[in-house]
């Protein structure tokens, strides 16, 4: 019965289920083996999977509180804090998903040194001075492969680059991206006339938390410049719309 008091409240539901998302997530991430550029054995990465699945339940559970119930204003700052918490719970975790962040490191440290990034690829002896023990041996297709990354991405791994040569910075510089998008949507739904809880759809959503926050993918900046173009386009502003896009 004291449970059931607690969980009355839509707040404190949505509440519970945000705490439960971030014991899943840490969770997941205390499955992978550290050092291993997977999870670290088919049956480790099968777990991992369900543990993913459970936390994809309660997303959802969450979603329908969002969407259902009527939330006092205060509940944005539940939903903000929790999606804080689980991006930086994994933030200092190594990249284990995906391998294409070291690839983006070395672009940015290629352009710092003032040398195009499409010319070499990362074997080429034209820039062994540039390889490190942390970055450079852990490039995906390093030995065949020039990087595949197009302008508007090789300017943000430009512009990390000159300020940091870790993955870390990699990350932050991607969560950043993301943050914006996120303030676009916030800014949104408060012209459209609708709930700002509503971006717990976005903010919780474990495969934008696993692909950003964990694995650093370039798709942050585009999440960030397409929320910006949207609010561009809510606001009238169709030439800003059309240069973000």
């Amino acid at each position: 019965p004291g449970m059931t008091r607690l969980l009355a409240s839509p707040a404190r539901r949505l509440a519970a289920l945000g705490l439960g998302l971030l014991a899943v997530n840490v969770g997941a991430l205390a499955i992978h083996v550290p050092g291993a550029d997977t999870v670290g054995s088919a049956a480790r990465a099968d777990v991992f999977v369900g543990v993913v699945a459970v936390g994809l339940v309660v997303y959802l559970l969450a979603v329908r509180v969002v969407l259902r119930e009527r939330l006092p204003r205060s509940a944005l700052w539940t939903i903000l804090g929790v999606a804080v918490l689980m991006r930086a719970a994994l933030l200092p975790a190594p990249p284990f998903l995906s391998s294409d962040i070291y690839r983006y490191v070395w672009d940015g440290q290629v352009q710092a040194a003032g040398i195009n990034p499409y010319r070499y690829i990362p074997a080429d002896p034209a820039l062994e001075a540039l390889r490190d023990p942390a970055v450079y041996p852990l490039i995906n297709r390093k030995d065949y492969a020039r990087t595949i990354y197009p302008p508007a991405a090789q300017m943000v791994f430009a512009a990390v680059g000159h300020i940091s040569r870790s993955v870390t910075g990699m990350k932050l510089a991607m969560l950043g991206f993301e943050a914006l998008g996120v303030l676009a949507m916030l800014a949104i739904l408060r012209g459209a006339g609708l709930p700002p809880a509503r971006i717990l759809i976005y903010a919780w959503n474990p495969l934008a938390l696993w692909s950003f926050a964990c694995d650093g993918h370039v798709d942050a900046v585009a999440v960030g410049l397409l929320g910006l173009a949207l609010l561009a386009r809510t606001r009238r502003r169709y030439g800003l719309a059309g240069a973000l896009l």
